[in-house]
């Protein structure tokens, strides 16, 4: 096994009594000893193990955490926190109300193909076509996109702002979801000789790079209004609950592993699950940097945030004729600002 995963493991096996570790347990550790010795790994695997033992206060650590902190608190103070709704939440994650296991179908629930009348199909709507084209060249219409995520999932942990994130090369170019998005807004404002509006919802995490760049852009040459509805919810992370860790990786299904593999995913679980115990379940989570630790609040929350920021007011304003916003989200390239209804169907769920 690596050398990561035997210092974890003896700074925990030479708290407990030596009678109560099983001989192969010792004599794995005895081996990878002789093994440490031979390539040179004793001393780096002695500090990780004095160091896992022996935890000592690093002032320059705890400035640097009390930095964070004041840093902490004003992104709580500049993006509308919600004190009230976040101890609300608390509770209910530590009472148990809420969790991961929570979070699925009530098992009553029947699930039914979809009905013919539960769809509108798209040849009955070709009657409103018109209505669709006079809405668009009379600028009721205008476009929001939603851009306050990092594409952590989409990147596989890495921090990018997704909305900017040159992911396609058309034209000889690398081009962003931002950039599609306006150049589709950009066509059929064409189209129609109209004006469209176009709002791109951003957060704490990507208000400030989507402005540089827009600016840096001239909006990718987008000649229409462009509105940035900066985030006004903002939600601290929690440190986890046993419960839930232990729902997600042992009644979800796992890949399985060969046993090396499994061992060390074994010990990186444990290890979490012990971190989550020692710094309090449902705690606020304050071991990384500020940024890291907050998030917004969910797609509902980008249409009561252009109320609290007065991004409606002043579109309504500049734009008084606007009576239809098309939100979307930033990677949702197949969504065009059009005169034409789109129809789609999919499962239903009922009580």
């Amino acid at each position: 096994m690596p050398e990561q995963y035997y210092a974890i493991h003896v700074s925990g096996l030479v708290k407990q009594d030596p009678e109560s570790i099983s001989y192969l347990r010792r004599a794995e550790i005895d081996y990878f000893t002789t093994y440490c010795e031979q390539n040179n790994l004793a001393y780096p695997l002695l500090r990780t193990i004095v160091s896992n033992l022996f935890k000592v206060s690093d002032p320059t650590a705890q400035g640097n955490r009390s930095l964070e902190n004041d840093k902490a608190e004003q992104i709580k103070r500049d993006n509308g926190f919600d004190y009230v709704q976040h101890e609300d939440i608390r509770e209910e994650l530590q009472k148990g109300r809420i969790g991961l296991s929570r979070n699925r179908l009530h098992a009553e629930t029947a699930i039914d193909d979809v009905q013919p009348t539960d769809v509108v199909q798209f040849a009955d709507l070709q009657d409103v076509t018109q209505l669709g084209e006079d809405a668009i060249r009379a600028g009721k219409v205008a476009v929001l996109s939603l851009a306050a995520g990092v594409g952590s999932r989409w990147t596989k942990g890495a921090g990018v702002i997704k909305a900017l994130n040159p992911f396609v090369e058309i034209g000889g170019r690398h081009r962003s979801f931002l950039e599609i998005h306006l150049a589709k807004t950009r066509r059929v404002a064409q189209e129609y000789g109209a004006k469209i509006p176009h709002i791109v919802a951003t957060s704490y995490l990507t208000h400030a790079p989507i402005r540089q760049t827009l600016k840096q852009t001239r909006n990718y040459g987008y000649d229409g209004a462009v509105y940035l509805s900066e985030g006004r919810s903002i939600g601290q992370r929690f440190v986890p609950m046993e419960r839930d860790l232990r729902f997600m990786w042992e009644e979800m299904p796992q890949e399985t592993l060969d046993e090396n593999k499994q061992k060390v995913r074994d010990a990186v679980r444990n290890t979490m699950i012990g971190w989550a115990k020692s710094k309090g379940e449902g705690t606020d989570y304050v071991d990384n940097i500020a940024a890291q630790r907050f998030s917004p609040l969910g797609h509902w929350y980008e249409v009561s945030n252009l109320l609290r920021n007065g991004t409606l007011a002043r579109l309504l304003r500049e734009n008084p004729a606007v009576e239809t916003i098309m939100l979307h989200n930033i990677d949702t390239l197949g969504l065009t600002c059009t005169r034409r209804p789109w129809a789609t169907t999919a499962p239903r769920a009922t009580r």
